[in-house]
């Protein structure tokens, strides 16, 4: 999926907060990379976050952490992903709990939290191998 216009009316963009769909229509995905090649298949599973079942939910999620953020790498289609995910935490959707896609994870927790877990593990990879005791590199005392 891209940002052509036939793409945007798909049903399932229209559960999706505003900025949510303007970042999905903005994204040329066939463009960017995940851990399995073209992301051209990411915009489907971001859209199935907001599914009224739980287990298409878990299923997009579990899809996202093996592409978009495979063991703890990092790729082109990260940052919009990331845009994205942050763009849809305010939706009551994101309160259906759900247990785990994985089978090693048992928990059963609210979209949301595992959402932000997402969010965090992203972040722990951005920031991989720098030394938190640094000096401050730009200057600015923070």
């Amino acid at each position: 999926m891209t940002n052509r216009d036939e793409d945007r009316d798909d049903p399932s963009w229209s559960v999706l907060p505003p900025t949510a769909r303007e970042l999905l229509a903005a994204i040329e995905w066939d463009a960017l990379q995940h851990a399995y090649g073209s992301a051209e298949d990411t915009p489907p599973y971001l859209c199935q976050l907001l599914d009224e079942d739980p287990e298409v939910q878990a299923e997009a999620l579990g899809m996202l952490e093996m592409s978009v953020l495979h063991q703890g790498s990092l790729y082109s289609s990260t940052p919009p992903a990331a845009l994205f995910v942050a763009a849809i935490l305010p939706h009551p959707q994101t309160l259906a709990e759900h247990e785990s896609f994985f089978p090693w994870d048992d928990r059963n927790r609210p979209l949301r939290a595992a959402l932000l877990d997402w969010l965090g593990q992203i972040a722990d990879s951005a920031s991989y191998g720098e030394d938190p005791g640094s000096e401050d590199k730009y200057g600015d005392g923070i």
